[in-house]
Formats: structure tokens, C-alpha cells, sequence
């Protein structure tokens, strides 16, 4: 079949139903294997914790060496992706939960995509830079982004901080390619005396990866 890779999903089990969580196999003595488990389970935890209900949901980011036929007879680097324990009452429920099943699975491609292109875990983030301005300026601004996500990025800014007496407001946009220049504008309009907002920025990916950060405008009045 040429196949370039090996993956096995499974759900997990332990005599313990305390024991649960993510966890990825691969065979001992094969480092490609073993590299490919670790980008599969960073990126698997990645979309899973994307989700709010499934924040804190347990992932070995270490993967666990073995001898399981599957991985140990395949002739291409092969794991198994184990995604949760059905002997636990909490995996239980995620495992059969159709939102947990789409994160779990778009982080698994995200993980075999990243390892064909020879690349290793970056997490997905976004930096908007703050920006000093004077009453009337208008400037544009670079944000930078880091990891691997799937454009288009779509990008929310709330205000969580608005010197009082002003008209602070949000914002959006979508950076669409990642070749483009990934510009934002910050403008300064009338000020008879300081202000400051501070916005909240929520940025998610093709694959609903979420990433957050702050940025800050400083307003001063022309001398």
C-alpha cells in the first residue's frame, strides 16, 4: 500500500479506575517512531485543551516504549494513540463525546503532518506588540505568530482594561496566509489627557487551535 505511517487508535485500560489520560506508544529502539509519538501527542494535547471543558484533560507528553506487535512488526514508523482509559469514569465520557473525538483526531493529523514535514512541536501562539502613540497618530503594527497552525486565523480583541472617562472598543480580523504581513492598526484619536486600553486577543486557527495574549495602547496628548 506504500504507506509512509503507521497509526493505531485505542481506547486504554487499567484494574485502577483512577488511572486515565492520553497516552502514545511506540516500539523500544525505534527512534522515528518514538519521535513521532512525542509531535503526536503534543499536538493531540493542544486541540484537546483547546476545548474549555477539556482544559485540564490529562496527556502524557512522554511516550511510552513497548512491544506491541502493531508498532514492533510495522516496517514504517508506526504508534498507537492511546485516547483515554474506558475503565475511567471521565474518559469514559470523553471518549464517546463527539467534540473530544474531533479534537483528539485533529490533533493526531496535525501531529502526522508536522512529523512527514519534519517538523517537531511548536505551540501555536500570538504576540500583538503594545504601541505608544500621540493624540491624532495612526500606526501599523506587526503581530507575530509561532507554531504550525492552519490558516486562515481568525482574532477577537476585548477590552479588559479602559481608562475611565474614554470610549474603549474592540476588535477583529483574519490573517489568511501565512506568506502575508500579519498588520494591525492602532489609532490615537483626539486625547486631552492620558488613556490606556489594554485588550484581550483570542486567536483560533483552521483546526480551532486557541491561542491568547494581551496588547496594550498608550494614548498621550501632543505636547
Amino acid at each position: 500500500m506504500n504507506a509512509t505511517s503507521l497509526i493505531h487508535l485505542h481506547t486504554n485500560a487499567a484494574e485502577n479506575p483512577g488511572v486515565r489520560g492520553l497516552r502514545v506508544y511506540y516500539a523500544e529502539g525505534r527512534s522515528d517512531s518514538k519521535q513521532f509519538a512525542r509531535i503526536a501527542a503534543c499536538y493531540m494535547k493542544e486541540s484537546i485543551r483547546s476545548i474549555p471543558s477539556y482544559s485540564n484533560y490529562p496527556v502524557e507528553e512522554n511516550p511510552f516504549s513497548g512491544r506491541h506487535g502493531e508498532n514492533r512488526y510495522a516496517r514504517m514508523p508506526s504508534i498507537i494513540a492511546e485516547v483515554g482509559f474506558h475503565t475511567n469514569a471521565e474518559d469514559a465520557r470523553a471518549i464517546q463525546h463527539p467534540v473530544f473525538q474531533d479534537a483528539a483526531m485533529r490533533g493526531l493529523e496535525k501531529g502526522y503532518r508536522m512529523f512527514q514535514d519534519g517538523k517537531g512541536c511548536e505551540t501555536f501562539t500570538v504576540a500583538f506588540p503594545d504601541a505608544d502613540l500621540v493624540s491624532g497618530d495612526s500606526r501599523d503594527i506587526d503581530a507575530a505568530v509561532g507554531g504550525h497552525p492552519r490558516y486562515p486565523i481568525r482574532y477577537t480583541m476585548r477590552v479588559v482594561e479602559c481608562t475611565q472617562g474614554f470610549l474603549c472598543v474592540g476588535g477583529s480580523g483574519v490573517f489568511y496566509d501565512e506568506t502575508e504581513a500579519h498588520t494591525t492598526n492602532r489609532s490615537c484619536h483626539t486625547a486631552t489627557k492620558p488613556f490606556k486600553i489594554v485588550w484581550e486577543v483570542t486567536a483560533r486557527d483552521e483546526d480551532g487551535i486557541v491561542a491568547t495574549t494581551q496588547t496594550t495602547m498608550n494614548c498621550q496628548p501632543k505636547v
